[in-house]
């Protein structure tokens, strides 16, 4: 499979525009263009070493000439409930299903998905998104399955053969995982590996998460810490601030920093 950019992937849409049929590799380049937009041409650079796609034909799913509609509806989009203990987070958010509806996706999601981080069912009907029951469901009609942690090696086969999950993968610590990914035919798309480039800036899952952690490390410590954080000066006396002791000083260690001095630690 060639690298996709902006460049050699815009005369498809003209291409596919024009024409009934489109090649597989061709579609599967579009789409992954406009669901990964800038980052495509990464991802596929990244492809090329392993991936093998047999040309074929995709019949056009919609009539319409307008180019965010090209083929529009054809890819589906699913999202099922996290089934990781304390796992609160959701893949999809009604405002991204918006707009991936609006660039022409279905989106399935199995109900109370998005329940955890304060997003109701009806939320996302609101912004198109079908409700479906089990997880099951969803994995099975799923052409683009996300999910926030990696599936279970068991789940693999509700899977289409055809299928792109993406997720944390973690995938050096699983390979049994990854070997089944590999036998079903699924792509899978580790979050974690993205590279911090430039042009994968809103592909970043790692950055958003380390900066939690520092904050959260720091709230559990002053919970658990004796000692106040703030200097205190009361008619009794005076407490001095608390010492606080960061080691690093990547992401999480200078969001650390800064919540330790924001409580008046110093």
């Amino acid at each position: 499979m060639q690298g996709v950019s902006a460049t050699n992937v815009r005369p498809t849409w003209a291409k596919a525009e024009a024409a009934e049929t489109v090649s597989y590799e061709e579609y599967i380049s579009f789409q992954l263009f406009r669901f990964f937009d800038n980052y495509a041409p990464l991802l596929c650079a990244a492809s090329r070493g392993g991936l093998s796609i047999k040309p074929c034909v995709v019949k056009r799913a919609c009539s319409s000439k307008s180019s965010s509609k090209l083929l529009g509806g054809f890819m589906l989009i699913g999202v099922a409930k996290e089934t990781w203990p304390g796992e609160v987070r959701t893949a999809l958010v009604p405002a991204n299903a918006t707009k991936l509806i609006k660039s022409g996706f279905s989106i399935a999601m199995q109900s109370g998905a998005g329940a955890a981080a304060g997003f109701t069912d009806e939320s996302y009907a609101d912004a198109g998104v079908t409700i479906m029951n089990s997880r099951a469901e969803v994995m099975a009609a799923a052409d683009i399955f996300l999910a926030v942690r990696k599936p279970d090696t068991d789940e693999v086969a509700q899977l289409k053969a055809s299928a792109i999950s993406v997720s944390f993968l973690d995938p050096y610590n699983e390979k049994a995982l990854i070997e089944a990914l590999a036998a079903k035919g699924v792509t899978s798309i580790s979050m974690e590996m993205i590279p911090r480039s430039t042009r994968a800036q809103k592909m970043d899952a790692l950055s958003s998460q380390a900066n939690l952690a520092g904050y959260v490390t720091v709230v559990q410590a002053a919970f658990h810490s004796p000692k106040i954080m703030p200097m205190m000066m009361t008619p009794a006396g005076t407490i001095a601030p608390a010492r606080v002791f960061v080691i690093g000083a990547g992401v999480a260690g200078l969001q650390a920093i800064a919540t330790a001095k924001r409580l008046g630690a110093r």
